[in-house]
């Protein structure tokens, strides 16, 4: 089995609640997830948390008031440590811990440069939520919600991140949408992207979707990762995440085939963000990351 490398980003500037900075430094410390999945004899440590100066004091985000240089400062920094982190390990499994979803602009950027593949990578994208904005378009000028725009080749000009590599519509599925905005979901199908709705998961059993998300992000890549935000999950599961929706996936059902997409061979990173731990009931969220990695650990 590899070795779990955490990798924090505390961020949570590209949301209206900041409280989601604070997850890596919970997991770490309070929740303490790698004594844990020691306890499982599941190797596991943290590399690093990506904050930026001041960004939280005394376990409160510290508010600065320009979301944007502070989005765009930890994105470029988080994209520069994961880049390190790949070049100078063998053998060990990258997890980003989020924080906002904005996150992943740096995240997925600093692994695809890493493995040289721009173009070539593939993504699973699990989420309530489409993130498929720009700021042209979106309404709450959040940039949790713009993410893929940027890593689709859509948004780049708002964000001065160097390199600016890029995932091909053909290369990318969302799973678990149930919560948009018409201008999203313009965008997203006049690429081709593969869409599975919550009602089609509902319909088909995430068996059969994963199975054929595993597919589409195998064909013509050299890697592939995933992105969840944990609001893809019903909220009676996880209640602590940034910006919960109703009628989500089945926890259980979720971890059940979870296997499916984490022993593909080509699959090398997974991001889990939105977690605030500031509204979490009884860790039941917290939970959820643990089990996550408890699976992962047994089938990397």
């Amino acid at each position: 089995m590899k070795k779990i490398a955490f990798i924090g980003s505390a961020l949570g500037y590209g949301a209206k609640i900041f409280s989601t900075a604070l997850a890596p430094k919970y997991m770490k410390e309070q929740y303490n997830i790698v004594n844990k999945l020691k306890n499982l004899l599941i190797e596991s440590y943290w590399y690093d948390i990506v904050k930026i100066k001041n960004y939280y004091k005394n376990n409160h985000v510290v508010d600065k008031g320009n979301n944007y240089n502070a989005v765009l400062q930890h994105n470029n920094k988080l994209n520069l440590i994961i880049k390190r982190f790949l070049t100078n390990t063998n053998d060990e499994f990258p997890v980003i811990i989020g924080g906002d979803h904005s996150c992943a602009i740096g995240s997925w950027t600093g692994i695809i440069d890493a493995l040289n593949a721009d173009k070539q990578y593939g993504l699973i994208w699990i989420d309530a939520h489409m993130d498929a904005h720009t700021l042209h378009t979106s309404h709450s000028k959040c940039y949790h919600g713009m993410p893929l725009s940027f890593l689709l080749g859509q948004n780049t000009e708002d964000f001065q991140l160097s390199p600016k590599v890029q995932i091909l519509p053909e290369n990318l599925v969302i799973i678990g949408v149930r919560s948009f905005e018409e201008e999203e979901k313009k965008l997203l199908n006049s690429l081709q992207v593969r869409i599975f709705y919550v009602d089609e998961v509902y319909k088909r059993g995430l068996d059969q979707v994963f199975k054929e998300a595993v597919s589409i992000v195998n064909n013509n890549t050299k890697y592939f990762g995933v992105s969840l935000d944990l609001d893809a999950i019903d909220p009676k599961d996880a209640p602590g995440v940034g910006s919960p929706e109703a009628n989500g996936l089945s926890w259980l059902e979720l971890k059940e085939n979870l296997p499916i997409i984490f022993s593909n061979a080509k699959f090398s990173a997974l991001e889990i963000t939105e977690f605030n731990p500031t509204i979490d009931i009884n860790d039941k969220t917290a939970e959820i990351i643990l089990q996550i990695a408890i699976v992962l650990g047994r089938h990397i």
